[in-house]
């Protein structure tokens, strides 16, 4: 080969190597380029829906809240708040007082056999209801609503809510008939999970919608003072102005067989003085459907392995995980084998 040649094809392969050096770095610049722009799009997408949530779980509150003010000012609430108050009191005396100890033996036997049964169906466990201490803090009146309107209620577990009239002959049947009726078909509209009447000299919940095991229990030194329903109920017992609204995080709550349950609370004033404490018990599906876009993730940017979740101070979920919804079995076994070692 002629040398003229030679520089001719040296010069072209060191051309072609210039450019392909060239072209690899080009095309790994773009590489990364186009890697970093692409997580940078995903980090704002995520950043997103996290803030779109998190508006959602606040808008919803805040009308819960307004609800929860008005819902306590309501001429009917404040009524019913001390027609409750009054017939409460008097109430074993007009039923018969001399039955209170069939009464209690007939409401020990039904929280033992009724209320495990129901509560190892929704836990999967069993669980010891320490009756004796329930029924040691009851007085008469207590045993004789219970009796009345737990015990003798003729619905089922899910619907003792649906008892309008005990026919008694009791002053307090007649208020309940009266508002009963009005503040259930609020309940039902607005989703909530159960609302109460608290006394608020004496800490009874003297009129609740959904009649579970703390309706007549005092939210003072009752067995359910210490948890969140008594925590906000002292709160806004010991607040000095009619906008006061205390709320608690969720967490099992033994009465709704340890379902998870939040509660806010607000007092009730009748012409300037303190007379009770509206209470709100607030279900959990209502941030399971927000937080899970009630089952549609793909129609939400997430995909299909996306989530959104809430944690909360204790770093427990205070939603479902998507992968529990979807595939409950291979998610406890998943738990089963990472937490516990099964």
């Amino acid at each position: 080969m002629k040398i003229g040649n030679r520089l001719v094809l040296h010069t072209v392969l060191v051309s072609f190597f210039s450019i392909a050096m060239a072209s690899i770095c080009i095309g790994g610049m773009t590489y990364l380029m186009g890697r970093e722009a692409f997580q940078q799009e995903v980090k704002e997408e995520m950043i997103a829906i996290r803030d779109i949530k998190k508006n959602e779980i606040e808008h919803y509150f805040d009308n819960i809240r307004n609800q929860l003010l008005a819902f306590a000012s309501d001429r009917m609430i404040v009524d019913a708040m001390t027609d409750f108050q009054k017939s409460f009191s008097t109430y074993a005396k007009e039923v018969d007082i001399e039955k209170i100890g069939a009464y209690k033996t007939e409401i020990i036997r039904k929280y033992v056999e009724d209320f495990s049964q129901e509560y190892y169906r929704r836990n999967g466990q069993e669980i010891y209801l320490n009756v004796v201490k329930l029924m040691s803090i009851l007085n008469d009146t207590s045993f004789a609503l219970q009796y009345h309107y737990i015990i003798q209620n003729e619905h089922n577990l899910k619907d003792k809510d649906e008892l309008i009239d005990t026919k008694d002959g009791s002053l307090y049947n007649e208020y309940h008939k009266k508002y009963h009726p009005s503040i259930l078909n609020f309940l039902k509209k607005i989703g909530y999970y159960d609302i109460f009447l608290v006394d608020s000299e004496t800490g009874n919940i003297v009129y609740t919608v959904f009649k579970e095991l703390d309706f007549t229990t005092s939210l003072k030194n009752g067995i359910f003072a210490n948890t969140g329903i008594g925590r906000v109920f002292r709160e806004a017992n010991e607040a000095t102005t009619p906008d006061f609204v205390a709320v608690s995080d969720y967490e099992p709550y033994l009465a709704s067989y340890n379902d998870e349950a939040a509660f806010m609370a607000t007092p009730i004033y009748q012409e300037g003085k303190k007379i009770g404490v509206l209470i709100f018990q607030l279900p959990i599906n209502v941030i399971n459907d927000i937080m899970t876009n009630r089952g549609h993730w793909k129609e939400e940017g997430l995909e299909s392995t996306g989530e959104t979740l809430i944690v909360g101070p204790d770093f427990r979920l205070r939603n479902m995980s998507r992968f529990f919804i979807e595939s409950p079995k291979e998610y406890l076994d998943l738990m089963k084998k990472k937490w516990l070692g099964l």
